[in-house]
């Protein structure tokens, strides 16, 4: 394995100075992402519990770690955990590919709309690439429209 005693101490202590950084901003991004990521309806049960599986490995090599003074092997499962748990957000783009999230936190004109202009929830709108209308559909129920279903 990895050994960083070869290293002289200013060299040893940057190496730990940089894990532990990095450490404990993956382990913060995994905390929130994780909670963030139960409190989404969209989402499977199964990519809930893989990313807590994940995250709950990653802390707890990272504990480990940082605990321990010899136990190199943690620092790499942790980062090995860390990247593979970043690889599983773009699996989440599958389920729900947030383009109507990201024009919505972009664009001005629906932080100024009416009540009366909002989807209702679990509804989404699309764009049809032949005719180029709006429609809108439901991705829970997989119903579709070419009226905008609004709250009353």
């Amino acid at each position: 394995m990895f050994d960083v005693n070869y290293l002289h101490d200013g060299a040893r202590m940057m190496h730990y100075i940089g894990a532990f950084m990095y450490f404990i901003c993956a382990g913060l991004y995994e905390v929130l992402h994780t909670i963030l990521l139960w409190n989404q309806r969209q989402y499977p049960l199964l990519h809930k519990v893989v990313f807590t599986v994940v995250g709950l490995l990653s802390l707890t090599s990272i504990i480990i770690f940082a605990a321990t003074d010899e136990q190199y092997e943690f620092e790499w499962l942790a980062a090995a955990l860390n990247a593979i748990y970043v690889g599983l957000v773009s699996t989440l783009f599958l389920v729900d590919p947030v383009d109507d999230e990201l024009r919505a936190f972009f664009c001005c004109h629906r932080r100024n709309s009416r009540r009366g202009d909002q989807l209702l929830e679990g509804w989404k709108e699309a764009t049809d690439p032949k005719s180029g209308k709006a429609y809108y559909y439901n991705h829970t129920s997989g119903e579709t429209s070419w009226k905008k279903p609004q709250l009353v």
